[in-house]
């Protein structure tokens, strides 16, 4: 079978500067309780030491994501409906920008930017399982020089599963087959399967799928 190998646009667009990348290091802390009252992230400009919560003073731990996972119940003792983990990392631009975020938990999650809610889906989950960099995406201001990005995930009966990713951190190849996106390299076990036909709204998911996770795409 003859592959037809097309190079299409980086995720990075005339919105995000080239010096972006999804942070690759990350501060975990926790656990701590679903409802024990969030710390203020919005005068916060740098990660502490320790994050306290509920009074409870939590030292952090270095977390990376591996294709786009992170198993927090492989790192906090397992899963728990409820249990509570948050995320800090900095991330360095050259100029203020607006970037594109992909993100998905088994269960629950809340994101800020600088202070700012980007994301929360605490009051109904996330709606897909298993989570997927595809399952909610949302634009975040960035400010030139240094900026905080904080997570809130919560795990769900079934696992304590944080995936995410961004311009510069999602790099799969789509794979076509007669106008079907059918599978990415690597696998995507949660991808959208999407054809280009008549139908304009599936034509225009395709084209966001495209954009946002493909740097390649292989065709049949």
């Amino acid at each position: 079978m003859s592959k037809k190998i097309q190079e299409s646009k980086k995720m990075q667009d005339n919105k995000t500067p080239d010096a972006f990348a999804f942070p690759k290091a990350w501060t975990l802390f926790g656990p701590v309780g679903k409802d024990d009252p969030e710390p203020e992230f919005a005068g916060m400009t740098a990660i502490p030491k320790e994050l306290t919560v509920a009074g409870k003073k939590l030292a952090g731990q270095t977390a990376a994501f591996t294709d786009h996972r992170l198993d927090l119940g492989a790192l906090l003792g397992g899963k728990a409906e409820g249990k509570t983990a948050y995320l800090l990392a900095a991330i360095e631009v050259n100029k203020a920008t607006e970037v594109e975020f992909g993100a998905g938990a088994d269960w629950w999650m809340k994101w800020w930017v600088n202070g700012v809610v980007v994301c929360d889906t605490m009051a109904l989950g996330n709606g897909n399982w298993p989570p997927s960099v595809l399952d909610h995406r949302f634009t975040a201001r960035l400010k030139s020089g240094s900026n905080l990005v904080a997570v809130k995930a919560v795990s769900g009966s079934g696992g304590f599963l944080l995936a995410a990713g961004g311009p510069g951190g999602v790099e799969y190849t789509l794979v076509i087959k007669g106008g079907t996106v059918v599978d990415t390299d690597p696998p995507e076990r949660n991808l959208p399967i999407y054809r280009r036909d008549h139908c304009r709204q599936n034509e225009q998911r395709y084209v966001e799928v495209e954009r946002f996770i493909s740097d390649t795409v292989v065709e049949y």
